[in-house]
């Protein structure tokens, strides 16, 4: 099915302008700080229980330590006061780590739900539950944990708002709990039970757009005492005369509005094929998991059917249990539906064993073609904005290793290219070249926003996968700072799963050696491995041009730029 896991290699008349400048870059940096301080993330397993009394959705956020543009938007866009209010108004905030997809302490309900905490199951499942195939994949929920829609991928603070505003327009309704595809009616509301002031019965708490309830008036707070003449107390009453009735029918409620008895008869229609669709992709998935293959492919196959939007994961989905069930035509139709819709994780689908029986049908290598062209297209646009470290370019430092006087031991030399313009997990890959001939390659980011980048981690350099990275922020200003945090991923033995904090200074401008006007931005990073120091230097045209590391044991590695190619 749709990864879950990742490679390690993942992780200015103007000088009173230059004043105004700098104040308001000052003044929004205090205000994105106390912004992002009003933030709060709850856990998985309570906020349905919160969504349900705060009459609120759930957004949950999928993220991984290892990922950049996860990160990115937790510096950028998640600190935006617009983003920060339309968040903090709408919706309760849930983070699920990649880390924690693994925990078998965290507790789902046995379908998903937020509530039913009685059922443990692997945390896996939470990721699982909603079929995320990449991250940072952003979903939202109705308090019962039925998705009403998504944004995949790092997005400007401007687009984010943008797009969850028009997820809020359109959104699919909320079921009460126990509603399903079997039911025969539906209303549209979530409820909760009432007892205050000697009055019982359920409080509405959200009601879907254009539902039944909505249009024959019901509304939020109204408290619902009885259902066609009959007294109701629990949720389950409730649930009973929905899952019961005709589409067609009517139910008559009697209410309690502003401390007042009225009545208000609803039609209750069919369910709306976005919600049918979400039900039946969740059943062809527990197939799935049950190893019911065939069934599980004519599940999806009806979800595919249905009219409305159908998300690349679903088509995946469907290719892989068309796949296992041994149907290789329809395997590859879906396939490349997916591909056709957006999914382009080349390196997902060569491993994937659910698609083992396909790797070596020549339909295969035309899929990864079309996949590999389709990636290339979505970013285009995100490679031209390098400014620094574009295709065919080459820089070669030489490295060396000092004692703690500050003694040359040893030296190498280490070259950096970008290979040819290529991507890697959103970022731009590079190769790393030593002097033994090894090789690796991994990424950089090189955009409006920041430069970013990946140091050689092999062989004498494998220290700093416990340092912090190459990185700086724009507008350059000396003074700004910035911190993050890191937890390493798999393959790297002892150091696995190890969280580092890291904190940056741009300090101001330096010469350093034939290169003036450089930034000079120090750096710390903490973790049980120690304390690591490192200060680099950032030329505006040729990149980091100086690497300084000093470690625990105060010996250091410093790496100087020699010469540069493809300029």
């Amino acid at each position: 099915m749709t990864q879950r896991d990742f490679p390690k290699y993942l992780v200015i008349p103007l000088t009173l302008c230059a004043i105004l400048y700098g104040a308001f870059l000052a003044k929004e940096k205090i205000e994105e700080k106390k912004a992002a301080a009003k933030l709060e993330w709850t856990d998985y397993s309570q906020a349905g229980k919160k969504a349900k009394i705060l009459g609120k959705l759930v957004l949950i956020d999928f993220y991984s330590t290892l990922c950049m543009p996860c990160q990115k938007m937790d510096e950028t866009t998640y600190r935006d006061s617009r983003v920060i209010e339309l968040l903090k108004k709408e919706f309760i905030l849930v983070k699920v780590d990649q880390k924690n997809w693994f925990n078998p302490s965290v507790k789902v309900g046995k379908n998903g739900n937020f509530d039913d905490s009685t059922h443990i199951i692997d945390g896996e499942d939470i990721a699982e539950q909603y079929h995320i195939s990449s991250v940072p994949t952003v979903v939202i929920a109705d308090s019962l944990g039925v998705e009403i829609g998504r944004v995949m991928g790092y997005r400007e603070p401007e687009t984010f708002i943008r797009e969850i505003q028009n997820i809020l327009k359109h959104k699919n309704p909320v079921l009460p709990e126990g509603n399903d595809i079997e039911g025969k009616g539906f209303l549209g509301v979530g409820f909760l039970a009432f007892d205050k002031d000697g009055n019982k019965g359920l409080e509405i708490k959200t009601i879907a757009q254009n539902s039944p309830a909505e249009q024959a008036g019901l509304q939020v707070g109204d408290i619902i005492v009885e259902v066609n003449e009959k007294t109701i107390t629990e949720e389950k009453d409730l649930t009973k005369f929905i899952i019961e009735t005709e589409p067609g029918q009517k139910l008559t409620f009697t209410i309690l509005r502003e401390n007042k008895k009225q009545k208000i008869t609803t039609v209750l229609s069919e369910l709306p094929d976005s919600l049918v669709k979400q039900r039946l992709a969740d059943k062809a998935y527990k197939a799935y998991k049950n190893k019911n293959y065939k069934e599980s492919a004519e599940i999806y196959e009806k979800v595919i059917q249905i009219k409305g939007n159908t998300d690349n994961g679903t088509f995946y989905d469907a290719a892989c249990s068309f796949a296992l069930a041994g149907n290789k035509d329809k395997a590859f139709e879906y396939l490349g539906k997916a591909v056709d819709n957006g999914y382009c994780n080349l390196q997902w689908m060569r491993t994937d064993t659910d698609l083992a029986s396909l790797h070596k049908d020549p339909r295969f290598k035309k899929i990864l073609r079309e996949c590999r062209k389709a990636q290339k297209e979505n970013v285009s646009m995100f490679l031209k904005e390098a400014n620094i470290y574009k295709a065919g370019r080459e820089w070669i430092y030489k490295g060396s290793f000092l004692d703690i006087k500050g003694k040359v031991t040893s030296s190498q030399s280490v070259t950096l290219k970008i290979p040819g313009g290529d991507f890697l997990e959103q970022q731009i890959k590079i190769r790393w070249s030593y002097e033994e001939g090894s090789s690796e390659e991994t990424g950089v980011i090189d955009d409006s926003k920041e430069v970013w980048i990946h140091p050689p981690r092999e062989g004498d350099f494998k220290f700093t996968e416990l340092t912090a990275f190459p990185e700086i922020h724009k507008p350059f200003i000396k003074g700004k700072k910035w911190e993050g945090v890191l937890s390493i991923g798999k393959g790297w033995g002892k150091w696995e799963g190890l969280t580092i904090k890291n904190a940056h200074e741009i300090v101001g401008q330096k010469d350093v050696s034939n290169f003036t006007g450089c930034w000079q931005v120090d750096t710390k990073a903490e973790s049980k491995e120690g304390i690591y120091k490192a200060t680099f230097y950032f030329h505006p045209e040729y990149g980091f041009v100086r690497w300084e590391y000093t470690k625990p044991d105060s010996t250091k590695v410093i790496l100087d730029l020699e010469k540069v190619s493809g300029f």
